[in-house]
């Protein structure tokens, strides 16, 4: 039986295991894949021990993905360049692999949602700092998206991001700005991401106003639980388009996957629904 499993503090609010247990049932894959409570101290001794506990690999969540990287014994582009840890292979030796597939999660859900959207975004709004933002920030730079800007409170942050990154091979113009700075130029955006918690379930929602924005732009926020959060309601009932976050989820998955079981697992309609219903 080949084994994975997602690990983070906490881990009981992780859908990854709905997702793979999904995809294992519907290939006919005799594989297993686990939730595991690892707190930060435990990290190091847990990543070591995967290979000899008979694993394929694992998924790291909240708060491992950056503290994962020194316990790597080889690191994907992507990973290196956006300074975390979200999917890790045992390979043949026995060493780590550290990939993240984030960014690549959240293109490719965009691109489900909505399909035209490399013609239409030329000034993309990224609000937010930690690292989904990074990995965020990398994709849009992979796709060469002309302008994007980072908006955070602290916008120091913000800045670390552009400067980290600006070694990345794009044609991606970034900036940093403080998040209040976004409501004066809201209008000049094609698409605007939420990567902070604000409107996850148990958190204020995120105090944007969208009345000024483009008619044409699409908001798009990788909080999944509320599936519409309150940006999204707003932005729907502006006539705006949206982009839902649990694509992200899904798709960042399939590198993952494919790397354990050897299979490319199909993102379609029916495990978009199968994931949804997981939701509360």
């Amino acid at each position: 039986m080949i084994k994975s499993c997602v690990i983070g503090d906490p881990v009981e609010h992780s859908l990854s295991p709905r997702l793979h247990g999904y995809w294992l049932r519907r290939y006919g894959i005799k594989g297993d894949y686990q939730k595991r409570a690892v707190a930060p101290a435990d990290l190091s001794h847990v990543l070591q021990s995967l290979p000899s506990e008979g694993f394929a690999g694992c998924n790291l969540t909240i708060p491992h993905k950056t503290a994962a990287l020194p316990h790597m014994h080889d690191l994907s582009p992507r990973a290196s360049a956006i300074g975390a840890v979200n999917t890790v292979v045992v390979m043949n030796d026995g060493g780590l692999l550290g990939d993240n597939t984030d960014a690549y999660g959240y293109i490719s859900g965009l691109t489900h949602q909505v399909p035209n959207w490399r013609t239409s975004v030329k000034h993309a709004a990224v609000i937010g700092a930690g690292g989904a933002a990074r990995a965020i920030v990398y994709g849009l730079m992979d796709e060469n998206v002309p302008t994007i800007d980072i908006f955070n409170r602290t916008q120091e942050n913000a800045a670390h991001i552009a400067s980290d990154l600006s070694a990345v091979k794009s044609d991606s113009k970034l900036s940093a700005y403080d998040f209040n700075h976004l409501a004066d130029t809201i209008a000049h955006y094609d698409l605007i991401i939420n990567t902070t918690p604000l409107g996850m379930s148990g958190h204020a929602p995120l105090p944007l106003e969208l009345s000024n924005c483009k008619d044409s732009a699409v908001i798009s926020d990788i909080v999944y639980n509320p599936r519409m959060t309150p940006l999204l309601t707003d932005a729907k009932a502006r006539g705006l388009q949206i982009a839902e976050g649990i694509h992200m989820l899904i798709y960042q998955g399939v590198p993952g996957f494919e790397y354990w079981y050897s299979q490319h697992p199909t993102v379609d309609e029916d495990i978009i629904r199968h994931m949804q219903e997981g939701l509360k």
